[in-house]
């Protein structure tokens, strides 16, 4: 099931905030990215499910310097 919110997992390499805002809006608009500290991932918020869906089959399983980034979609937002 496709939703605005896209869950990416394994993000510590992959700089900084703005770095990865910088990345993820190419697809679309992002409303919010909402890390969580503790773990290796977030949840990215665009203003469509199309954007979101552009992102996922654009991003996911990308490798970037070594380290394989995993896009999905969110159930729970």
């Amino acid at each position: 099931m496709c939703s605005r919110v896209v869950r990416a997992k394994n993000l510590f390499n992959f700089g900084t905030c703005n770095e990865i805002l910088n990345l993820f809006s190419c697809f679309g608009d992002v409303k919010k990215i909402q890390f969580l500290h503790n773990q290796n991932y977030a949840f990215i918020e665009f203003c469509s499910v199309k954007q979101a869906m552009q992102t996922v089959e654009n991003l996911n399983k990308i490798k970037i310097e070594g380290k394989t980034l995993h896009l999905d979609f969110s159930k729970n937002h």
